[in-house]
């Protein structure tokens, strides 16, 4: 998202000077906001502890089930830029190659790619699964998305317009791992250490803002207001 915000359309990027950049915009936010990296989102944003979080897109999902009793659905919000720029990835179920009964795993899989049973795990697990002939309204009518939420699907298109993070070579993650450094001195708590992976697998998901709609007293605005984007 620093990278992003000064400019940079490259997710990847090796750049020092974007990465300097993308250093000195994250140190920033220290002083501006109550900044927290950790997992856990959907559940925040449902217990009103958080109003805005970068999130994958099955995490809303996840959110609409910890909703306090009483809640409507409706508080919930996603947003994503409608023409592309966004973080995009799948997750994987994979056989080991020294795996006992590799047949049967193979036949698990099959299984839970079967229409029916993907739709219905979906349901549980919040990320789509990637069947092929399946339309947005059909992952609608299954009744496991409320509509306010209907921008969290993920499109074939989807992928052609967004972005993959990918492992970086150890060279590459030098520089990258500089601009962690600098983040974490300023906040030690939070900064992580580590290269950039990649999420080459199997349910769908894309990485953008999740917000939670919070009454308004007149004359003030709190964090997650004005990001309503479409369908959202």
């Amino acid at each position: 998202m620093a990278l992003l915000r000064n400019g940079g359309a490259d997710f990847n990027s090796t750049d020092p000077a974007e990465l300097t950049a993308a250093g000195d915009s994250l140190v920033q936010l220290i002083d501006l906001v109550n900044v927290e990296i950790g997992p856990g989102d959907y559940q925040k944003l449902a217990e009103g502890t958080s109003h805005v979080r970068y999130s994958w897109s099955g995490n809303m999902n996840y959110a609409q089930w910890y909703l306090p009793k009483g809640t409507d659905v409706s508080v919930l919000g996603y947003y994503y830029p409608p023409t592309g720029g966004w973080e995009v990835a799948n997750d994987a179920i994979v056989i080991s190659k020294d795996a006992q009964s590799p047949v049967l795993a193979h036949l698990f899989i099959d299984f839970l790619m079967r229409k029916e049973v993907a739709l219905t795990n979906f349901g549980y697990e919040g990320f789509q699964p990637p069947l092929q002939g399946v339309t947005p309204d059909e992952f609608m009518t299954a009744g496991y998305i409320p509509p306010n939420l209907a921008n969290t699907l993920v499109s074939e298109n989807d992928f052609t317009q967004g972005q993959a993070v990918v492992p970086l070579s150890p060279e590459d993650d030098q520089p990258c791992s500089l601009v962690v450094r600098a983040y974490s001195r300023r906040h030690p708590q939070r900064g992580h250490r580590g290269p950039r992976r990649s999420r080459q697998d199997d349910p769908r998901g894309r990485h953008a803002v999740a917000i939670r709609r919070v009454p308004v007293q007149p004359g003030r605005r709190r964090a997650g207001d004005g990001l309503d984007g479409p369908g959202a």
